[in-house]
């Protein structure tokens, strides 16, 4: 008979009570313990009691800091949001009062500036640049004849090859 009590049933029970009823009917009407709708009803009314709580801003950019922080911004947009950080805990007077990485992300974020993630290296490398290079002046010349009996790997997605008796077909 042990089960969690739904924001309904504590509406019930709530309402129950404030017309004097006893708490083994109030159980009977929910479905539980006698014990268990009275611990809801004082956890309630205990809540009921509390003040609101407060929102905290986890911020620590604004005022002269966020127009600071806009002009670095400006000046290379292209930096990351740890370059920033570490920039503004040099340049702060107190190394408590700059802000961490994720408040300037936070900070970029509510101001509207795109944060793009950057591959950590160039998806060709200049290897492979230099070897596509010379393959493709290799293979300009060939007529189209040639191309026609290549089989691209973009333009059919499966493609099965018949083997018979050492010949392919």
């Amino acid at each position: 008979m042990k089960k969690k009590l739904s924001s309904r049933d504590i509406e019930i029970i709530i309402q129950s009570k404030k017309q004097n009823l006893a708490w083994k009917t109030i159980a009977d009407i929910v479905g539980s313990k006698p014990e268990t709708v009275r611990c809801a009803y004082k956890r309630e009314m205990q809540k009921q009691l509390l003040p609101p709580k407060e929102k905290v801003s986890k911020s620590k950019v604004n005022g002269r800091l966020s127009l600071h922080l806009k002009n670095k911004l400006e000046e290379d947009p292209y930096q990351t949001y740890s370059e920033l950080s570490n920039k503004l805990k040099l340049e702060c007077s107190s190394v408590s009062d700059a802000p961490g990485k994720h408040s300037v992300r936070r900070f970029m974020i509510k101001n509207g500036f795109n944060l793009i993630k950057l591959p950590k290296k160039p998806l060709i490398s200049s290897i492979n640049q230099e070897k596509r290079l010379i393959w493709s002046k290799n293979y300009i010349e060939k007529p189209s004849d040639f191309w026609d009996n290549i089989v691209w790997s973009d333009d059919q997605s499966d493609f099965f090859v018949k083997v018979r008796k050492g010949e392919i077909q």
